[in-house]
């Protein structure tokens, strides 16, 4: 008996070296071998390549991102670093803990105060995400795309142009990812407005004007302070930029730490209006200043005007970002000769208004044309009620200048929303289309290259803003670095 079991353990190792040698062969002499995959239980999906990652920045959208990678398939989170050892990073290794712990896995996430110290030692990380202030990126992003990790960083893509330069020629050299965090480009009511209803149906037919806006309310913008039992020490501090714990917590006030509003919330409503239409403006104007919060080095209001060339006309685009008032939020029109849409990350904000010359029959034809008639409700808000003088149809409802709506009553003949689900958290979007680049499944929505464009326009307006005055722009002005070959012109 122990003969025969050992004489079957023998032909098992020979099967299995024979099975590898025929392998090697058949790959060699440029043959396809097809293994059967392994499947989830019941389900048909192929069982994913566990990537292991690591999260340098746990503090608000550090930590918003890990508890979005968590909840991803086959994504092991190895390691997190914060410099905010006694809050942020112990905050992050328990939560990561008690996930791996929930799915089965060892609770074994290791933490770090300095971000080179994990690049040393964590040898085998398939990525790296980034989410610390905008004065780390550059630095940090090189660092980790050179150790050979592709790299998720979030916007602003670098505090400076600089650096953002630096990220994008690093990256191609590499040849490793580089995913910056504008997650519209992939929440799935973004690309179907674009991709399905503008491009494919053309339902607002030419574009006009572009607006948007990110007001926060006054009370979210007050300075934050800490408990002292969760002080950094100060040489902690210096050692990595900051002078204060005040600086630290309220890092985006400070002109040398971060890129003002339109770093921190215009980047991403200028993305948009970029992606939407297709390139970057040729001129940008724009006022601004330190107007109401006195401490802040930066600017706490924006307007800016943009002109983009498009084929078809001249498109002027505004945008503001203010510090003193949440009004409507954060939001981003399009306004066409056929009507208007309007789109936010706010839910119950996505809609489209017809214009009173375009008849609801000619409307749903083209939404029948480009099959999307199930996702679109006629809410029909202003039928039958007669035109206000002056003014458009409003909502049945008393008129009262005293009367406070909880958004703008629309001027439009007919209203339709939106019905698109989404599923998931805005970000595990995004996160998991950067996943599954990694694995070849699917192109990256924002490149480095994508968003060099949109960096660019933002340090622009900001410029325009100091400098009081329009700045025209070229179009090799938004491109980032080109390989010798190409500056050769040989390709």
């Amino acid at each position: 008996m122990k003969n025969e079991k050992q004489n079957l353990v023998n032909k098992r190792a020979v099967n299995r070296r024979q099975f590898l040698r025929n392998s090697a062969v058949g790959l060699a002499a440029g043959s396809s071998l097809q293994i059967t995959p392994v499947l989830f239980g019941k389900k048909s999906d192929i069982i994913e390549k566990e990537l292991h990652v690591a999260v340098i920045g746990t503090g608000g959208q550090g930590f918003n991102l890990l508890q979005n990678c968590l909840r991803i398939e086959n994504i092991r989170i190895r390691a997190v670093c914060d410099i905010w050892e006694e809050y942020g990073l112990k905050r992050a290794i328990r939560m990561t803990n008690a996930y791996h712990k929930k799915r089965g896995y060892v609770p074994d996430c290791r933490g770090y105060v300095d971000y080179r110290d994990l690049l040393d030692k964590e040898k085998y990380l398939d990525a790296v995400i980034i989410a610390t202030p905008d004065f780390c990126h550059a630095e940090q992003t090189v660092a980790c795309l050179k150790a050979g990790f592709h790299v998720y960083c979030e916007k602003e893509m670098a505090h400076t142009l600089d650096g953002a330069r630096q990220m994008v020629r690093t990256a191609q050299e590499t040849g490793k990812l580089l995913q910056i965090g504008r997650q519209r480009r992939s929440n799935p009511v973004y690309r179907f407005c674009r991709d399905k209803l503008i491009r494919e149906g053309n339902i607002l037919d030419r574009i006009t004007t572009v607006n948007g806006q990110w007001n926060r309310a006054y009370f979210g913008n007050q300075t934050r302070t800490c408990p002292s039992r969760y002080t950094i020490k100060s040489e902690v501090l210096k050692r990595f930029g900051y002078e204060s714990m005040q600086q630290h917590r309220n890092w985006q006030q400070y002109k040398h730490l971060g890129g003002s509003l339109m770093a921190n919330r215009g980047s991403h409503q200028i993305d948009t209006y970029n992606w939407f239409l297709q390139r970057p403006p040729q001129a940008v104007l724009a006022a601004g200043g330190t107007d109401f919060w006195k401490d802040w080095q930066s600017y706490d209001n924006i307007m800016t005007i943009l002109e983009y060339q498009t084929d078809s006309q001249l498109v002027r685009a505004l945008y503001q970002a203010i510090s003193t008032n949440g009004y409507q939020g954060y939001f981003e029109t399009f306004l066409g000769i056929h009507g208007t849409m309007v789109i936010s990350e706010s839910f119950g904000k996505n809609a489209v208004y017809i214009e009173p010359h375009i008849s609801g029959e000619k409307f749903d034809k083209k939404i029948a044309d480009i099959n999307c008639k199930h996702l679109i409700e006629e809410t029909n808000l202003n039928k039958n009620i007669p035109p206000i003088p002056g003014i458009g149809h409003y909502e049945n409802r008393k008129i009262s200048v005293f009367e406070v709506y909880p958004t703008p009553p629309p001027l439009y003949l007919e209203r339709y929303k939106l019905n698109i689900t989404i599923e998931k958290p805005v970000h595990q979007y995004h996160l998991e289309n950067f996943f599954n680049a990694i694995r070849g499944k699917e192109k990256l929505n924002c490149s480095a290259e994508n968003a060099f464009a949109t960096s660019v326009t933002v340090f622009k307006i900001n410029e325009a803003v100091q400098l009081g005055r329009k700045l025209e722009l070229k179009p090799e002005d938004f491109i980032a670095w080109k390989p010798p070959l190409l500056r050769g012109g040989r390709i």
